[in-house]
């Protein structure tokens, strides 16, 4: 193994970290025409458990691997549809042994949905950033795990890579004969070296084969692996990023050919001058006709900027929304100000209206302004929307969507008093779900990751079709939280054992119901959890009104997670996208179970499955 400077930087260096030598069987990654021969090495690039969660490498069939979610290198608006095999046993034939992938690869999938009609009309689609002028080896992993397809040419699909078809009809249903048992393909492909630096996408695609007329227009795929391997050279540099910016940065000027003869030159001048001479010309002109319309500008571009999203409410209208701010609109008492219900449009449209009462000052209300533009771009059906704004008189009041379900405090704490039912099980895993959705959202769909920092069951409000909504974050206030989007930093991670309590409160546990109160006789709600955890208690752990309603299944993947969310170490807690599939696989064995064992489950309110970016629009910095 050789690292050396590269020949094009005569000031370059060659330098390592660090090197691990695993031991790994011969046949691995090493069969019939593959290029991973003896004489060509292999960098791993991307391994991904295709609709499942990360596992870690503790958790693999021997091998210490990492595979991750796909979610990140999903295309598109079209997700599919998550799998979960739980019910059917991984059962590895003598081709495909144990340690080609475990188990948690095998028994998830994503496939495209259930709407044949739909699934004829677009591919379920990846993109992966590889280097430039190296050949992939990209193995793609399949084990049918839906109980419903076990006769040949009820699903078959074709596969692209990069827009080619790399296998057409593909059955595995057919290739392996029942249920249960893995597959894989392996693929080669070269991705050229183009005539600029920088990387390529490598393109993978599944669509429903319709020349077969198959039962189900439907394609699935449990895992992708994908590496790169060694050219001629026995190379696996990747190109450096481009360089484009070097020259201005170190205040370097182009430089140009000295073999131009004075005659260019001549005319090169006498061409700029001309130039030069048209566009002082024209400057001129605009200056003199759009001077005098500079002000009547700026005052239409303010007026379309505050109309074309959010209002810009008087403040003789907010107090007409609520009565001058009386007692009976008064509906929370909050640590920053008062929120109140109010009506606008004449009273046709209830809304939320949160009023700042200490004093402010002009820094203060800077700031409430970048507030108003960071909500700007901000949409989410998990998050409550911000309808208009308030700043006249030194004011800061924010207009939001009335939440007709109240917060989720209410529903947990005051549900005997008010005589209204318990939530069920699944409602409050749905519930933490929508908030979930929502955080994640937040931390990895904006330009700049924003974190909540104060997720409780008050900031959890409930739409009138009990959808959870969060709100409560003053993005103005937060801290950036990624110096990159591959870098999660400790405040993002400490989130999730914040958001680890509010889901935990709204199982309903008994300590918040028996000696909340007096906090200082008793440990805090985090290591009562873990205690009730580590001696294998969980009952306690469980809301009364839930007693013999939960299926044992559902509840063991929920603490698993929540174990999890309590490590102590932030490196160690999940991702919120852990956190999400893991609610969405207790909501599915809960629905499972109620089934099996024929029970009601009208009280469901299961969106398993589920678009983790469901209800989000792009706009702005969004991405």
């Amino acid at each position: 193994m050789t690292f050396s400077p590269s020949i094009n930087a005569s000031d370059g260096y060659a330098f390592v970290n660090g090197i691990e030598v695993v031991s790994m069987p011969m046949n691995l990654y090493n069969q019939g025409n593959n290029v991973s021969g003896n004489s060509t090495a292999m960098e791993t690039m991307y391994r991904v458990n295709v609709g499942g969660q990360s596992i870690h490498p503790n958790q693999d069939s021997g091998m210490s691997r990492s595979w991750t979610t796909d979610f990140s290198y999903l295309f598109g608006a079209a997700f599919g549809v998550k799998n979960y095999g739980l019910d059917v046993p991984i059962t590895y034939p003598p081709e495909v042994p144990a340690y080609t992938a475990p188990e948690g690869v095998y028994n998830t999938a994503r496939s495209m949905g259930s709407s044949s009609e739909i699934n004829k009309n677009y591919n379920l689609s990846w993109s992966f950033p590889v280097d430039s002028g190296f050949m992939y080896l990209v193995r793609l992993h399949f084990c049918e795990i839906d109980q419903k397809i076990t006769k040949v040419n009820q699903r078959v699909f074709d596969i692209f890579i990069n827009n080619q078809i790399v296998e057409r009809g593909l059955d595995v249903i057919a290739l392996r004969q029942g249920n249960g048992i893995p597959l894989y393909r392996d693929y080669t492909v070269l991705s050229p070296k183009p005539t600029f630096l920088g990387k390529q996408d490598l393109w993978l695609e599944l669509h429903p084969n319709p020349q077969t007329k198959p039962q189900y227009y439907d394609a699935i795929l449990n895992g992708v692996e994908i590496f790169k391997v060694s050219n001629n050279d026995r190379n696996l540099a990747g190109l450096n990023p481009s360089l484009n910016n070097e020259s201005s940065i170190h205040g370097d000027e182009p430089s140009f050919s000295s073999r131009s003869s004075k005659s260019s030159k001549k005319e090169i001048l006498i061409i700029a001058g001309s130039l030069l001479i048209v566009v002082l010309a024209l400057s001129l002109c605009i200056y003199l006709v759009a001077f005098p319309l500079k002000r009547n500008i700026e005052r239409t571009r303010k007026n379309t900027r505050n109309s074309f999203r959010y209002r810009s409410f008087s403040i003789s209208e907010i107090k007409t929304a609520t009565d001058n701010f009386g007692e009976a609109k008064l509906i929370e008492r909050g640590a920053c100000g008062l929120v109140y219900k109010g009506y606008i449009d004449q009273g046709s449209t209830a809304v939320n209206i949160n009023r700042v009462t200490r004093a402010i000052s002009k820094q203060e209300l800077l700031k409430f302004e970048a507030e108003i533009r960071m909500h700007y771009h901000i949409r989410h059906q998990n998050i409550v929307p911000l309808i208009g704004y308030c700043k006249e008189d030194r004011e800061m009041i924010l207009i939001y969507e009335y939440m007709p379900n109240g917060t989720l405090f209410e529903h947990l704490h005051f549900a005997d008093q008010r005589q209204k039912s318990p939530l069920s099980w699944n409602q409050r895993l749905e519930i933490c779900a929508g908030a979930a959705r929502g955080l994640h959202y937040l931390h990895y769909a904006m330009a700049y990751p924003i974190i909540h920092g104060d997720i409780k069951t008050t900031n959890i409000f409930l739409d009138k079709s009990w959808k959870a909504k969060i709100s409560g974050f003053v993005p103005s206030k937060l801290p950036m939280a990624m110096s990159s989007h591959n870098r999660i930093s400790p405040n993002m991670k400490d989130s999730i054992r914040t958001f680890w309590k509010a889901s935990h409160e709204s199982k309903g546990c008994r300590r918040q119901e028996t000696n909340a109160a007096d906090a200082n006789r008793h440990e805090s709600l985090v290591q009562w959890a873990l205690t009730c955890l580590g001696e294998s208690k969980v009952d306690p752990l469980v809301d009364r009104h839930l007693e013999g309603k939960i299926i044992p299944a559902s509840l063991t993947k929920f603490m698993e997670i929540t174990q999890k969310c309590l490590a102590d170490q932030g490196v160690n807690r999940p991702s919120m996208i852990e956190v999400l599939c893991s609610l969405e696989l207790a909501q599915q064995l809960q629905f499972q179970g109620l089934e099996n064992s024929n029970r009601s489950a009208k009280d469901m309110v299961l969106n398993s499955n589920s678009n983790l970016m469901l209800g989000l629009e792009f706009f702005g910095v969004g991405r």
